[in-house]
């Protein structure tokens, strides 16, 4: 079997949006990940360390004995929900914190020059942007005391846990100066401002189901879907209705097993796939 090391690299490679092709991890990466073990329980491979502390679980389906690609992994996924810009003042200087998703360092490079750009005429431009987890991480000082600007807005990201993100601090010097101290506060609260604005959210594994029934069976079903933590898909109304949800595993067998009891067995909602989804 390859080494732990090596077998997360690839999985990281292989992840969408990644655009590293090496099969063996650089000696900067090997370094930091040597003290890495792999244990497998069940259909889980466990990543730990040497003292047996789990870092991360990769579930992966068993087919015939071997294992899937490891790009099918089942993992929750935290990024932000659509682009955002705040604006608070500090001592007469004005900061303008900006926030997107970005699924490569493509297109957080693309944002952070949009923003300079848009804002060419502020005194500094700071940003900062996490991929693939951290193993993509920039910041820049943009013309700030080194330590003061960029790295306190790649900690928000780090701290805030969202992946695939890029946030841009734009300031407007205002004739006081704030000292390191109060740079790093202005330029944290303003990061976590934008991050806020953008909505942090956690995808996770759904599972679709259709239901088809009768009208009168559809009124008292209807409850049962709105209270249960589904994600209404689709209702179409003809010879019958027809819907289609999504749900959570856990949530989705409550409330599969309650239509089946509130009618009798007679409309049993049928799986139809599986898809990452937030609420």
């Amino acid at each position: 079997m390859e080494s732990a090391p090596t077998i997360l690299w690839k999985y990281i490679c292989s992840s969408p949006g990644a655009h590293l092709q090496a099969n063996v991890p650089p000696p900067y990466v090997m370094k930091s990940l040597s003290p890495l073990k792999l244990q497998r329980r069940g259909s889980a491979l466990l990543f730990s360390l040497t003292n047996g502390k789990i870092l991360g679980i990769m579930m992966t389906e068993i087919k015939k004995g071997k294992e899937t690609n490891m790009s099918e992994a089942r993992e929750l996924f935290t990024t932000l929900r659509k682009e955002a810009h705040v604006e608070f003042e500090e001592k007469r200087s004005v900061f303008i914190g900006h926030a997107i998703r970005t699924d490569t360092e493509e297109e957080a490079q693309a944002f952070i020059k949009k923003m300079k750009k848009e804002y060419q005429d502020a005194t500094h431009n700071v940003f900062a942007y996490m991929m693939r987890g951290e193993m993509v991480a920039r910041y820049s000082d943009d013309g700030e005391p080194q330590g003061t600007a960029g790295m306190p807005v790649l900690d928000v990201l780090r701290k805030s846990g969202v992946r695939n993100a890029c946030c841009v601090v734009t300031r407007y010097f205002g004739g006081t100066l704030l000292g390191a101290g109060g740079l790093v506060r202005a330029y944290s609260h303003s990061a976590s401002l934008a991050l806020e604005a953008a909505e942090i959210i956690t995808y996770r594994p759904y599972e679709e189901y259709e239901l088809r029934c009768g009208y009168s069976e559809y009124q008292k079903y209807q409850s049962i879907l709105q209270n249960g933590g589904v994600i209404l898909d689709d209702t179409q109304f003809g010879a019958d209705v027809c819907v289609r949800f999504a749900a959570e595993e856990e949530k989705a067998r409550k409330v599969v097993e309650k239509i089946i009891e509130t009618g009798y067995g007679r409309d049993v909602p049928k799986k139809v796939g599986e898809r990452f989804d937030y609420r």
